[in-house]
């Protein structure tokens, strides 16, 4: 009889990531979309949504790669979905964070909450940034979020990469952003 051992280095380096008492969930369905900010007609960020659903778990997470004028950061929110009525409602965030096998660097973000429950983190130390960008770009990664009222992170393990389509988009953003 063989004994075969299964062993998937990305999911056990995110699992190693997490903290010990971390809720992991199993990621069922990951939608990329672009964005863009403006002001007066000028563009002034450029944005990649990560929407991220594991049903029938009705917390839903979302979690943006935002390129600012000279900054990059993430965003993350979150809310609980009602799957009978297709309608969600906010699920403010209170902690979160982001890692991959590659780029586990926490301190390289300053963290604010928005009084809406919102969590960004700004990279301040920029020598990070192509690590962070390759990061989230190429996958796997993982976000851990604390929702406000629960004792312990969860971690969603996301391992789907956004379709080049978005990638191009987003490039295309950045050099409109940049002009």
């Amino acid at each position: 009889m063989r004994t075969w051992t299964l062993f998937v280095p990305s999911l056990a380096a995110a699992f190693a990531l997490a903290t010990a008492h971390a809720e992991q969930v199993i990621v069922r369905q990951t939608d990329y979309s672009n964005d863009s900010i403006t002001d007066g007609g000028r563009i002034v960020a450029c944005i990649v949504t990560a929407s991220v659903e594991a049903p029938p778990d009705r917390r839903v997470l979302n979690f943006q790669f935002i390129q600012l004028q000279g900054r990059v950061a993430w965003k993350i929110t979150g809310g609980i979905m009602d799957w009978k009525q297709v309608s969600v409602v906010a699920n403010p965030v209170s902690d979160g964070s982001f890692s991959s096998n590659k780029f586990s660097v926490p301190n390289a973000f300053q963290k604010s909450l928005t009084p809406e429950g919102q969590l960004l983190g700004v990279l301040v130390k920029d020598e990070f940034y192509t690590m962070f960008a390759q990061a989230f770009f190429q996958t796997p990664y993982s976000v851990s979020v604390t929702w406000r009222n629960a004792k312990e992170p969860t971690v969603y393990y996301i391992n789907k990469s956004p379709a080049a389509t978005i990638i191009h988009q987003f490039r295309s953003c950045v050099s409109d952003l940049s002009a």
